[in-house]
């Protein structure tokens, strides 16, 4: 069973959050060009949901950023 979400509290105006996943298996899928096209949709993506990544690590297997409400 998935635990409940954590809500930053009403009134606060900046929240932090960590975000990480790993591949299937562990299976080492991203090469120097799929790093760079993931970078573009981390990117995007960070336009589209209105938040900012603070840092991000890009490793073969898995990924792991900071982020927070823009």
């Amino acid at each position: 069973m998935t635990p409940p979400r954590l809500l930053a509290p009403p009134g606060t105006e900046v929240s932090f959050h960590h975000c990480i996943s790993r591949f299937v298996d562990r299976r080492f899928l991203f090469g120097p060009k799929e790093k760079k096209v993931f970078l573009g949709l981390l990117r995007k993506y960070e336009r589209l949901c209105g938040v900012r990544v603070l840092t991000y690590c890009i490793m073969d297997n898995h990924f792991d950023s900071q982020a927070t409400a823009a």
